[in-house]
């Protein structure tokens, strides 16, 4: 086989590469103030909410997040095979339409925006596993407590959560002037 003399491949970017880092950055000032929440809200000790929130996080942090990509991606793929046997995949139109699907894993970009774009569209649906996740050991390991106020707690403190890391990660294109890398 022939090799040309420069050879240069780029598969894009798997997001997770992206998102997992940033949420591991993100995970103690996030989990203080979930802390926090949970002490001025429900009167929780510290101690007790930082116990119920290190769990939540981690469990969903560790396994929620990546289970959303993979299922992501899986919809990305999905969605590419269809739109690559119908031949509409072509079309500007259902490309830009597609773009929040096409999020788990990013076709080579050197557009920092884009890469915000997939970490902000990536961000709804690991909230709403981690909301689900977090909720759910947030209520067996405060059965004691109310289940609405868990909740609303849980609730609260992760949209609080997301729109923050949301809104800082916007902070990547603004700071390497929208290149990528």
């Amino acid at each position: 086989m022939l090799l040309p003399a420069i050879l240069v491949a780029n598969v894009g970017v798997p997001m997770l590469l992206l998102l997992w880092p940033a949420l591991g950055l993100a995970w103690l000032p996030l989990t203080l103030l979930q802390v926090e929440l949970g002490h001025r809200g429900l009167q929780l000790p510290r101690a007790v909410a930082l116990k119920v929130v290190g769990v939540a996080k981690l469990v969903a942090t560790l396994i929620g997040v990546p289970l959303v990509w993979v299922v992501m991606l899986a919809l990305q793929l999905a969605v590419g095979a269809l739109l690559s046997v119908s031949g509409a995949g072509d079309s500007s139109v259902v490309a830009a339409a597609t773009l929040p699907l096409r999020s788990a894993w990013l076709a080579p970009t050197q557009d920092a925006w884009r890469v915000y774009l997939a970490f902000a569209v990536l961000a709804v649906p690991c909230s709403a596993v981690t909301l689900v996740t977090e909720r759910a050991i947030a209520r067996r390991m405060l059965a004691g407590l109310e289940s609405h106020a868990v909740r609303g707690w849980i609730n609260r403190a992760n949209v609080l959560s997301y729109v923050l890391l949301v809104i800082t990660a916007a902070l990547y294109p603004v700071a390497t002037g929208g290149r990528a890398w």
